[in-house]
């Protein structure tokens, strides 16, 4: 059984992110995965220090392993239509069918892709 995320460990986990220490450690810290953490983070827009910028994704890396499936890069043309079909007013469940990609992909990357813009000032 996991440990249940309260509004204290996540103001615990902005602070200690935002102060430059890694996922990894924030997750130990407070008995949890490194995944629930990083999820955290991202959906909430916690930045570390220095944050890393986007950069495009060359066609040759759009899918990598990782562990027993690969996972598929967004591609600046799938970024434009995620952002198009979001502004229809689309739930997440039609935008990630439309896409042929997870829910959780289409709540992250928008996430970081507000994330992205917030930090450029757009």
């Amino acid at each position: 059984m996991g440990r249940i995320m309260t509004l204290a460990i996540g103001d615990k986990i902005a602070q200690m992110r935002e102060s430059g220490l890694g996922c990894a450690l924030i997750a130990k810290e407070f008995g949890i995965s490194k995944g629930s953490v990083d999820w955290y983070c991202l959906t909430n827009g916690i930045d570390p220090p220095k944050p890393r910028t986007l950069k495009p994704v060359p066609s040759s890396a759009i899918a990598y392993e990782r562990g027993a499936g690969k996972v598929r890069r967004f591609t600046s043309i799938e970024d434009e239509y995620l952002l198009v079909l979001e502004q229809q007013g689309l739930s997440y469940t039609k935008i990630a069918r439309q896409l042929g990609r997870p829910r959780s992909s289409v709540i992250g990357r928008l996430a970081t892709l507000a994330r992205h813009d917030a930090r450029m000032g757009l």
